[in-house]
């Protein structure tokens, strides 16, 4: 497919050089391009899958839930068709015509059935098998992935830390429910793949040069690496440079970050999928090995605490490895692309924000349609990361040296 973009290419741009780029990619890049990744995106298709088939058979069960239909004649009258239904909203809009009797206990209280099972006058009735996915049941309208994730975490530090004695029984329930959902993440994100045309914008920012008068941490002598390669170059002024290799570390199971690579075909770059991709097995789970409480899992000697730990999921292939040597290879910048850096890729992102070679994080972030942003939000997530404090205050660039991420129109 033949494509019409223009590259903005400052001059006097420095093209023998010694520092690398490493781009993050998170889900809000696909988001950014309408993608229908959201978890509410996810868990509409799975109770819209549930609900059809449902109606169809009269019952749907599964590891999660079960809903079972009867009262025909109510649901004829209601005339609302589950067909109609567009997004995890209408399908609450729907449930709530369905089953006006009780309709608050559907997505608001701590209820293991909706509605009332006792009140035939409702059209069908919904039963959530644990808790866990009952949280993430009544918060499919604000949770994102890494809350998902995060909900996990918390539920498997709860039982964890309790002194019930059935306790390894209820973790490997909690973990055999956030298997089957890790298979139906797997299958819904196979389905999603960009159709919608790329941005000249982000061409533009993906092969755009590196500014050294945006990075205070390059020491001098690096410095001076750098310059001694183009004499004249540094003679007359300039101060921008092309990365010497660039690798693209993508959180996402899609394969949009890929398809801008594949038409950039830049000389040097790398393609790292390090969660996997929708036709291997994906990582998905929790990955923060500085928790107090992951220390003391470790130490309990009972691996299914560890089931879900990111690390293990990491030794199926080279990719972590391949990110260790680009890291080790030379200094390099950081460009966040709508990775929310949250705590469930915490020990990762530690080795990559810490690392001695590392001179600056650059987040794109956010800018929502009234004008706001979650630019300081943002930073406030990556601190998170650091333990060295001073370290993040002097990799992060400030507001002024950073943009919004580019938007696809709907």
């Amino acid at each position: 497919m033949g494509l019409l973009f223009c590259f903005f290419v400052p001059t006097l741009v420095l093209h023998n050089h010694k520092m690398n780029r490493l781009i993050l990619i998170g889900n809000g890049f696909d988001l950014a391009h309408n993608l229908k990744t959201k978890y509410s995106d996810f868990i509409f298709g799975y109770l819209m899958k549930c609900f059809t088939e449902g109606e169809l058979k009269g019952t749907f069960e599964d590891g999660l839930l079960k809903v079972a239909f009867f009262n025909p004649q109510r649901y004829i009258v209601n005339n609302h068709n589950l067909a109609d239904c567009k997004s995890i909203q209408d399908f609450q809009k729907f449930v709530v015509k369905q089953n006006p009797v009780n309709a608050a206990d559907i997505f608001g209280r701590n209820h293991r059935n909706y509605p009332d099972p006792n009140n035939r006058q409702n059209c069908f009735i919904l039963t959530l098998k644990d808790g866990f996915f009952e949280q993430l049941f009544m918060n499919a309208c604000n949770y994102t992935w890494v809350d998902i994730e995060g909900e996990y975490y918390a539920n498997l530090k709860k039982l964890f830390l309790s002194d019930k004695k059935d306790k390894l029984e209820k973790v490997k329930k909690l973990n055999s429910s956030f298997a089957h959902l890790k298979t139906m993440l797997h299958h819904y994100i196979s389905k999603i793949t960009l159709d919608t045309g790329f941005q000249d914008e982000v061409f533009n920012l993906l092969n755009s040069s590196i500014n050294l008068r945006d990075i205070p941490t390059i020491h001098k002598k690096e410095l001076e690496n750098i310059r001694k390669k183009e004499k004249e170059y540094i003679a007359s002024g300039g101060w921008e440079i092309m990365p010497k290799s660039t690798m693209f570390l993508n959180f996402n199971y899609t394969d949009t970050i890929a398809k801008y690579a594949a038409e950039l075909n830049l000389t040097s770059s790398l393609m790292n999928n390090i969660h996997g991709t929708s036709d291997v097995d994906i990582v998905f789970g929790y990955g923060d090995e500085m928790d107090e409480t992951y220390k003391q899992m470790e130490n309990e000697y009972e691996n299914e605490y560890l089931k879900f730990a990111k690390s293990f999921g990491y030794f199926r292939n080279t990719s972590y490895h391949d990110l260790i040597r680009f890291l080790d290879d030379d200094i390099y910048e950081i460009v966040i692309l709508g990775h929310s850096c949250g705590l469930s890729d915490r020990t990762l992102l530690n080795m990559v924000f810490e690392h001695d070679n590392c001179k600056s994080i650059k987040p794109y972030y956010h800018e929502r349609k009234d004008g706001s942003n979650d630019f300081f939000n943002k930073t406030m997530e990556i601190s998170r990361h650091f333990k060295n404090k001073q370290k993040m205050r002097e990799r992060v660039l400030p507001f002024d040296k950073c943009s919004p991420l580019p938007q696809l129109s709907e």
